[in-house]
């Protein structure tokens, strides 16, 4: 027989049910004991046992049934209770896990390196991640605001202003605002992060965040530095990312998107292939 089935079958008895009981008899007794010093043949003394014993049996008995459960009630056991928590916590680690934030990953390093071509590779090639860009939005803002995009010493001098003038986290909530791909993506991309605040703000968004160096093709080792450049020169001095790749020109895009994922897929233990 089942614990829940015995339990079931288990005969309730409320809490005072005794104490009652006896009271009631120590009436009765009472009422007999005078009925039998006074006179047996008395009817009135032995009625007053009889009604006193009567209505104390009328009243323990519906005091038992105002507290006494219904048959089909079932009372939980230890057993069923454990379980029972149990498969609360099941589902609020479910629920959780449903609301699991995508690995962040941003592409660090200097200008000219790449970082949205890869993106824009890994992104096609990848269609359950997502990608957003902060030099494109960037670009976006200054030709809303009139500034040529051909023009990069003036849109890297236009990107410092608008971190500073919007705020770190303003920022990178402009930025994901425009992300491509995935609704419910397993990562999220994040090209051309170049200053200290705007990584910090992300990594704050996500449980987990992974930063990347995209390196210079050689070409461009000796450029000047733009603004943009000396603030990734101090990003990569400070925050040190955790992996780095050669940076791509637009005919090996494809071949540098592929050697991040093989990376990601390495580091984080993902199935991202």
């Amino acid at each position: 027989m089942s614990s829940i089935t015995a339990n079931h079958k288990r005969r309730h008895v409320p809490p005072g049910y005794l104490d009652s009981l006896l009271l009631v008899l120590g009436i009765a007794l009472l009422g007999a004991g005078i009925a039998w010093a006074l006179d047996w043949s008395s009817g009135a003394y032995f009625g007053v046992a009889v009604l006193a014993a009567l209505a104390g049996t009328v009243g323990v008995t519906r005091r038992m049934a105002a507290e006494a459960p219904s048959r089909d009630a079932v009372q939980p056991t230890e057993a069923v209770v454990s379980a029972a928590d149990q498969t609360g916590q099941t589902l609020s680690q479910a629920a959780a896990g449903s609301e699991r934030k995508p690995v962040l990953v941003m592409l660090v390093g200097h200008s000219r390196s790449g970082k949205t071509r890869i993106a824009a590779s890994v992104a096609e090639h990848h269609p359950d991640w997502a990608w957003a860009s902060c030099g494109e939005f960037v670009l976006a803002e200054a030709k809303r605001k009139g500034l040529s995009a051909e023009n990069r010493e003036e849109t890297d001098r236009f990107g410092d202003k608008l971190v500073a003038e919007l705020g770190a986290k303003a920022f990178t909530d402009r930025v994901l605002e425009n992300t491509k791909g995935a609704e419910a993506p397993l990562m999220i991309l994040i090209d051309d992060v170049y200053h200290e605040p705007v990584q910090q703000a992300l990594e704050q968004r996500s449980g987990k965040t992974l930063s990347v160096e995209v390196e210079n093709p050689k070409s461009l080792a000796e450029k000047e530095p733009s603004s943009l450049d000396r603030a990734a020169t101090e990003l990569l001095r400070d925050f040190p990312p955790r992996l780095k790749i050669e940076g791509a020109s637009p005919s090996d895009a494809g071949k540098r998107g592929k050697e991040l994922v093989e990376k990601l897929d390495a580091e984080l233990g993902l199935a991202t292939a």
